[in-house]
């Protein structure tokens, strides 16, 4: 596996709005992928790209990748129409899992983020 596709999806809340359909933004901090062996041992894998497919030139979308930054990226609206917002990380070498063990992605929203909600509906 060299890259993965990470997408925020719409959440429905209570009375009918959808995540992002009234200028809602979402802080998106840190996302910190890793690999666990069967005994609990973690390493955090590295990303050498993470491009959003509407603002390919988006400079601070390298520091929603980066644990040692605390700007992340401050997610924008959902355009009309949209269901979600899409990410596509890029590892710096390709990762090959053995049968023990597994991929995972730590995130972090950075707090009080109004949509904290769409954790629910995260896809990889």
């Amino acid at each position: 596996m060299s890259k993965i596709r990470f997408e925020l999806l719409s959440v429905e809340k209570p009375g009918g709005q959808r995540f992002g359909s009234n200028a809602e933004r979402l802080f998106l901090g840190d996302v910190m992928p890793f690999h666990e062996n069967r005994t609990g041992r973690r390493s955090c894998l590295e990303f050498s790209e993470c491009k959003h497919p509407e603002f390919p030139n988006d400079k601070t979308l390298g520091n929603c990748i980066d644990f040692l930054s605390d700007t992340g990226w401050v997610v924008p609206p959902l355009k009309k129409g949209a269901s979600s917002h899409e990410l596509i990380m890029k590892f710096s070498q390709a990762i090959t899992l053995r049968s023990d063990e597994f991929f995972g992605l730590d995130i972090d929203l950075g707090g009080g983020s109004p949509g904290l909600g769409v954790l629910s509906r995260i896809r990889v």
